[in-house]
């Protein structure tokens, strides 16, 4: 009986163990989702951000997960990873275009939480093709519509709770993406063909 009381509390030290890592490990993906909000936030307004900060906190999440990979799944660290990918690919976007994007190795995330920060992403790209409707420049959000469109597509083949339960919903909303972008621009079309046309008529 007392070889069993002394299993229990190796256990129980291990579960403290396991319980005040995960604690760290949560509040530096608080942490870090409230970076990554802030980075893509300072980017909307056109100002140079330092991605190698956000870079760093990720990696402190990383060396705490450790071997420890459950930890990568929990619902927060998910959570942070996927606007981590957000950031890091609307960065790329916007700084260095022409270059190739991140994958999920690059980054150092788990592929399910890259296909969900991929999703989110597009997000982004729909307020660059907002900007570019509101300027007249219609060939640009054809575009960005055109890449979005291509994400759905890619998203569509996936077995959703394989990736993730919100799945479904993320897919729902990139579906409003591109049914609205598509209203507007068909709109701005429409409104340049008519002030053509009465141009001509003058």
């Amino acid at each position: 009986m007392d070889s069993i009381i002394k299993n229990i509390k190796i256990v129980k030290e291990s579960i403290s163990e396991k319980s005040e890592l995960y604690e760290i490990i949560k509040r530096e993906s608080f942490h870090l989702i409230r970076e990554s909000a802030r980075t893509i936030q300072a980017m909307h307004r056109d100002e140079r951000v330092d991605i190698k900060t956000l870079k760093e906190t990720f990696r402190k999440i990383k060396e705490l997960v450790g071997n420890r990979k459950e930890f990568l799944y929990e619902s927060v660290t998910e959570t942070g990873m996927q606007e981590y990918v957000e950031a890091v690919l609307f960065y790329h976007y916007k700084y260095e275009k022409g270059m190739k994007m991140p994958s999920a190795e690059d980054l150092k995330v788990t592929g399910e939480s890259y296909i969900l920060g991929v999703m989110d992403f597009t997000g982004e790209m729909k307020r660059d093709a907002v900007i570019s409707i509101k300027k007249g420049d219609i060939q640009k959000a054809e575009q960005i519509l055109q890449y979005i469109e291509l994400i759905y597509d890619e998203t569509m083949e996936f077995d959703n709770y394989m990736v993730s339960p919100s799945m479904k919903r993320k897919q729902d909303v990139l579906r409003n993406i591109i049914e609205k972008l598509s209203d507007q621009i068909s709109f701005l079309a429409m409104e340049k063909l008519i002030i053509k046309e009465m141009k001509r008529s003058d």
